[in-house]
């Protein structure tokens, strides 16, 4: 809304002054991190978790063939 021309949209200063920024509190911000630190690590895991899983389907199937 505090855009200047339509082709290249800048905001100057003033424009830039008027954006309302919403900051959470430290402790919040805090249990956040750590929340998506944990997530991280869930998500880690279950890729890695995958990835055995694809690794252990491919040797059964070569075991079963006889490529072994």
């Amino acid at each position: 809304s505090h855009a200047k021309t339509v082709t290249m949209t800048t905001i100057d200063q003033n424009g830039l002054g008027k954006v309302k920024v919403v900051v959470p509190d430290k402790a919040l911000q805090d249990r956040f991190e750590v929340l998506a630190k944990k997530l991280t690590n869930v998500l880690n895991r279950l890729t890695e978790q995958k990835d055995l899983n694809g690794l252990f389907n491919s040797l059964s199937q070569k075991a079963f063939a006889g490529e072994l």
